[in-house]
């Protein structure tokens, strides 16, 4: 098996990383299954109608929800096999920013192809969901926590945490459909992000920190 690397450094805390993986022999690609699962993958994509959103939290503090950073790249034919077959590959991030909070979240979207001997090894869509801490007192660097998400098999398969995809759920009088709850076991600090909640269309729409404290967009 052969395995290439592309690297695309956005910006300095971002650092997208996509696999590309080449068939070995008699593993052929599903193209049909592949057809499906990038269709279905490119449901998180967030609307282009979707901006900047009022960030209120359970002590009726409000604050902005900064969208920023909309990325995506086509690859052709980034996927060989050894059936004469070639499939292109697909990569999307998203930077989510508060204005009074010092954390910036990145979602980062993968598409590849279906291979089913290998797919277990190398999920080709996945979701990596990424938290940058900046915490200034002291001079201190950028923390950073990460989950990788095999969107196939519903799974976290790198990092530290758990998921849970909602068919929907409620918030603010609001019912989103098709939500993925993210659960970090990882802390940057006291009152860091612990749980992210991310919906089809609109991406974040709600998280919660370890003071127990909840914020949504309205």
């Amino acid at each position: 098996m052969k395995l290439t690397i592309f690297n695309f450094n956005k910006m300095l805390f971002l650092t997208v990383v996509v696999f590309f993986v080449s068939c070995t022999q008699n593993n052929c690609i599903d193209i049909t299954k592949s057809d499906r699962l990038t269709k279905e993958a490119k449901q998180w994509i967030v609307d282009d109608t979707i901006g900047n959103r009022v960030l209120t939290d359970d002590k009726g503090f409000k604050q902005t929800l900064i969208l920023t950073g909309a990325d995506s790249n086509y690859f052709e034919n980034s996927t060989e096999d050894d059936c004469g077959n070639s499939y292109g590959s697909f990569s999307y991030s998203v930077q989510f920013n508060t204005s009074m909070m010092p954390f910036n979240f990145t979602v980062m979207l993968n598409t590849g192809c279906y291979i089913e001997n290998e797919y277990e090894e190398w999920p080709g869509f996945n979701m990596e969901f990424m938290i940058t801490g900046y915490f200034y007192e002291g001079n201190q660097d950028p923390k950073t926590k990460s989950v990788k998400y095999d969107i196939l098999n519903n799974r976290i398969y790198e990092g530290n945490g758990k998921s849970e995809l909602l068919e929907s759920y409620e918030i603010n009088g609001i019912t989103y459909y098709n939500v993925l709850k993210i659960d970090f076991y990882d802390s940057l600090s006291t009152d860091d992000i612990k749980t992210v909640y991310y919906a089809q269309r609109y991406g974040i729409i709600s998280f919660k920190n370890r003071l127990s404290q909840t914020f949504w967009v309205e």
